[in-house]
């Protein structure tokens, strides 16, 4: 009965890191289309951060829109 217990918990803990990991590098998969969503919080004091991210996604090709969200 234990080692059935412990073979059950291993295969969930092998299942949840292998989950993790595919979560982690899930964003270098190419799955198409994509809309880049850039956030601008509190008061704007220098845009460098914001124009340096905005250039960054124009040159990814497979980024088609772009949201801009200010508040």
């Amino acid at each position: 009965m234990k080692k059935a217990c412990l073979v059950i918990t291993g295969f969930l803990i092998l299942l949840i890191v292998i989950s993790v990991i595919f979560a982690v590098f899930q964003k270098n998969v190419p799955m198409g289309d994509k809309v880049a969503v850039v956030r601008i919080e509190g008061p704007i004091m220098d845009s460098k951060s914001a124009t340096d991210e905005i250039k960054g996604y124009l040159k990814d090709p497979s980024i088609k829109a772009l949201v801009l969200r200010v508040d």
